[in-house]
């Protein structure tokens, strides 16, 4: 009797400890990120290469026509990043006078029991640094991972957004999952690069995370990849989905 009064001591304490850690370690985020990079024209390898005086209208994070707030957004030195009004409402304006994709030195393998050379002058100045612009938000209310079209930022302008089957692994992983695409613009204006491709990814992240018993959470993808050749506007098709992950219900 002594050893079952324990037991559910034991495990009330530790149920407590389990809640008092999920309070302290919940968090709500949205998260998003443009990069630009130089592709071979069939856009199946990175390669090196760059544009000049370069002009991009991305999808945007829109949450009841309003635009998110890019302060402190991450960047390169030389990007320009505003929020712009366009024909079709508020998008990111990326402008750059350079954009150039970087391929790192390849090290050559060592065999056993030779001894590794000096690394090379090219691999020992090497720097890299992304193409890429990124955001992060802390939030202070839960992140609606279900249904973000009405009520949360999403990736903005969408068109004609319909559901569609998921990929088949999702059903394993994920009980209310749902997937989606649409249709956006992207547009770009730029020298250079020829015989290249100019790739674009865009991705907004909402989750919420939390520690019970380890970390977990549950969030929603909004996301647009792309490859352009030349200036001008690009119709172009997104994907959401939302509902990945563990919901406390």
């Amino acid at each position: 009797m002594k050893k079952i009064i324990l037991l559910l001591l034991l495990v009330t304490i530790l149920a407590g400890c389990v809640s008092n850690d999920y309070e302290k370690t919940v968090r709500h985020e949205i998260e998003y990120s443009v990069t630009i990079d130089l592709t071979s024209p069939k856009g199946d390898n990175k390669v090196e290469g760059e544009i000049y005086n370069a002009t991009f209208y991305i999808p945007l994070p829109i949450k009841e026509e309003e635009a998110i707030n890019l302060k402190n957004v991450s960047k390169p030195e030389n990007w320009e990043v505003l929020v712009v009004e366009t024909e079709y409402g508020k998008m990111l304006e990326i402008k750059a006078k350079r954009i150039r994709t970087e391929i790192p030195p390849m090290l050559i393998p060592v065999k056993p029991g030779e001894t590794p050379s000096e690394f090379p002058e090219e691999i020992k100045n090497f720097k890299w640094e992304p193409n890429e612009v990124r955001f992060r938000l802390k939030l202070d209310k839960e992140v609606d991972t279900l249904n973000p079209i009405n009520g949360e930022f999403t990736l903005s302008p969408k068109f004609n957004l319909e559901e569609i089957a998921c990929p088949e692994d999702y059903s394993i992983h994920y009980k209310y999952v749902k997937c989606y695409e649409y249709m956006t613009k992207v547009y770009a204006k730029y020298e250079g690069g020829e015989n290249l491709s100019v790739s674009i990814a865009v991705w907004l992240n909402g989750r919420n995370t939390w520690f019970d018993y380890g970390w977990t959470g549950n969030e929603f993808d909004d996301f647009v990849l792309v490859r352009i050749n030349g200036s001008g506007w690009y119709d172009v098709e997104g994907k959401l989905e939302v509902g990945k992950g563990i919901y406390r219900k």
